[in-house]
């Protein structure tokens, strides 16, 4: 899954912007939910949330925006960002 783009979202949320959501794409259709979950696992339990928008696009939503940074920041050393 090397071919997965991150980028910060585009998605309102009330109480921080979107700057605590990542948008994933351009991976393969046959991904799955699981799939995406296990890329941030090994950066510890930030609250992520798989969102589907469609076959090959996906919101990574986490708790706060210092998670979601720290997760762009780290994983961008595995995939492009």
């Amino acid at each position: 899954m090397t071919d997965l783009i991150l980028c910060p979202g585009f998605v309102a949320a009330a109480q921080f912007g979107t700057r605590h959501v990542l948008v994933l794409y351009d991976f393969s259709p046959s991904t799955r939910t699981t799939d995406l979950e296990r890329i941030f696992e090994k950066f510890g339990d930030h609250g992520v949330a798989i969102r589907w928008v469609n076959d090959t696009s996906a919101l990574a939503v986490f708790r706060t925006p210092s998670a979601g940074n720290f997760i762009l920041t780290a994983i961008s050393n595995y995939i492009r960002v």
